[in-house]
């Protein structure tokens, strides 16, 4: 299955919240090489400033598994100009909720820290391209007094989790911060900051950690291929 991760929206984000966005892609990388049922991943739109604080905190980014994620300038439009009709953008404002995956759709996260200044700014985008969208079926399964817009690395994490488990309440639960099943529906204020506080807490998962996570996953992969060759040589 294909995930997309689509960054046009650096122009929207401060530095802190590009940051921020960097290190849930490495954590989404980190992921996907965990997953028993790995995506093809994309950054589509990969440029100005987010590849800019690739290039000056991960410059070994290019190096990573080019089946396990590919950066591409170009917009998901363009990458998948021939399967139009195969994009669904999910986004937690979509009418429409999404029961299982289709391993021949093309699902896209939208790549943006944004502190709930921009409400419905994926849909929209989704709409003026014709593309579908969908949500995840949190309502189904688990009660919640707070909106449901979750991070870039949550929202990936939770399809991997549903793709090795085929069980969404087990998937939403192994994932979703304790918080937010808050069932005090007068809290109102913590349902307008709740997104705020998720990616205060993926800013303080700081980049130097995720570049330790994937430094670590490299170099154990290292070893066993240079074992593997030993193993062949001897």
């Amino acid at each position: 299955m294909r995930v997309v991760i689509d960054e046009s929206f650096d122009n929207l984000m401060l530095d802190k919240e590009i940051k921020s966005m960097v290190s849930q892609i490495a954590h989404c990388y980190s992921y996907n090489r965990q997953s028993f049922h790995p995506v093809k991943l994309y950054c589509t739109s990969f440029g100005d400033k987010t590849k800019a604080e690739f290039d000056r905190k991960m410059s070994d980014y290019q190096r990573w598994r080019r089946n396990e994620i590919i950066f591409e300038p170009q917009s998901y439009e363009e990458v998948f100009a021939n399967e139009k009709e195969n994009l669904v953008y999910l986004t937690a404002d979509s009418p429409n909720t999404i029961d299982t995956f289709d391993e021949s759709k093309i699902y896209i996260i939208g790549g943006i820290v944004d502190k709930n200044r921009y409400k419905n700014l994926t849909l929209e985008k989704a709409k003026k391209q014709n593309i579908t969208t969908a949500r995840l079926p949190i309502n189904k399964y688990i009660k919640m007094s707070s909106r449901k817009v979750l991070t870039v690395n949550h929202m990936f994490k939770i399809i991997l989790n549903y793709l090795d488990t085929n069980d969404w309440e087990k998937s939403l639960l192994d994932i979703l911060p304790a918080r937010k099943f808050n069932q005090d529906k007068n809290s109102t204020s913590e349902d307008e900051n709740l997104k705020n506080k998720d990616n205060e807490n993926v800013d303080n998962n700081t980049i130097e950690e995720s570049i330790s996570v994937v430094s670590t996953e490299e170099i154990s992969t290292t070893t066993e291929n240079n074992n593997e060759s030993d193993t062949k040589e001897s």
